[in-house]
Parts: structure tokens; C-alpha cells; sequence
């Protein structure tokens, strides 16, 4: 095994850093799908919460004027 040459040395290194860029790009778009998968899960269950929350507020509302009545 012989030691290489500085040229040999920063074509590797190239060639490492080539590959890594690639990986950490790959992982970049799995990150923005999950991203945006998250976002649309939170604001579909903001919305549900919304609709929950408007409808409690409405029995409770009929339930205070019903107890007023009586």
C-alpha cells in the first residue's frame, strides 16, 4: 500500500464529498414531503378542533338559555 499523491487525495476526497452532497440532498427532499405531510395532518386537525370547539359552544349556549327559561 503506498501513500497517495496529493492529486489522488483530493480527487477522492472529491468524489466523498460529491457522494455526501447527494445523500444530504436526498435526505433534504424526504424532510420537505414530511413537512409538508405534517402541515396538512395539523391543519386538517385544526380544522376538526375548530368544528368541535363551534359546535360545544353552541350546546352550551342552548343549555345556558334553556336553564334561563327555567
Amino acid at each position: 500500500m503506498h501513500q497517495k499523491s496529493g492529486k489522488e487525495l483530493r480527487e477522492d476526497l472529491a468524489k466523498e464529498a460529491d457522494r455526501y452532497k447527494e445523500q444530504l440532498s436526498e435526505y433534504g427532499e424526504i424532510a420537505r414531503a414530511k413537512g409538508v405531510e405534517f402541515a396538512e395532518v395539523a391543519k386538517t386537525s385544526t380544522q376538526d378542533i375548530r368544528v368541535n370547539l363551534q359546535e360545544q359552544a353552541g350546546n352550551l349556549k342552548e343549555q345556558v338559555s334553556k336553564q334561563a327559561l327555567t
